[in-house]
């Protein structure tokens, strides 16, 4: 009988997770140069401390165009790793006024090193690696962040 509740109370932490995942889906990041918009991507959106954890872990493939976008209450220095991330990643760190600060690039699978921005950031976009050379994105550009 214990065991059946402690497959039931995983099933339901696992559906609760996957509600979490759904929600937001349809948004998009807008990344500009100058008054040019460079591209424009899909994302996940990351806007609790467990959508923030669980990031993009567990993850075989993420399509081209897509992301995910984390949200922070307030600008945060903190730390990202690579813990159960099988795709390497460039991490897009924005700040307040929606100004790329930082990029982390071609992040390595599974490693446990923190991986943090220079300054403080408000928002980090993960995409796949290359994403940033590609499409030039770097310190500086904009992003127009557009929920669904």
């Amino acid at each position: 009988m214990f065991q059946i509740a402690i497959v039931l109370a995983c099933l339901l932490v696992i559906v609760v997770a996957v509600r979490f995942l759904a929600e937001k889906k349809g948004s998009r990041v807008i990344f500009y140069r100058g008054d040019r918009e460079t591209i424009s991507i899909s994302v996940e959106v990351a806007d609790n401390p467990l959508k923030r954890a669980l990031g993009l872990m567990f993850r075989k493939t993420l399509p081209e165009l897509h992301g995910m976008l984390f949200i922070y209450p307030q600008e945060t220095n903190e730390k990202f790793w690579m813990k159960n991330t099988s795709i390497p990643l460039d991490i897009i760190y924005v700040n307040s006024q929606n100004e790329v600060v930082d990029i982390i690039k071609n992040t390595t699978p599974y490693s446990l090193e923190p991986l943090g921005s220079k300054v403080p950031f408000k928002y980090a976009i993960e995409v796949n690696a290359g994403f940033t050379d590609k499409y030039q994105i770097s310190e500086g550009s904009i992003v127009e962040i557009r929920f669904q």
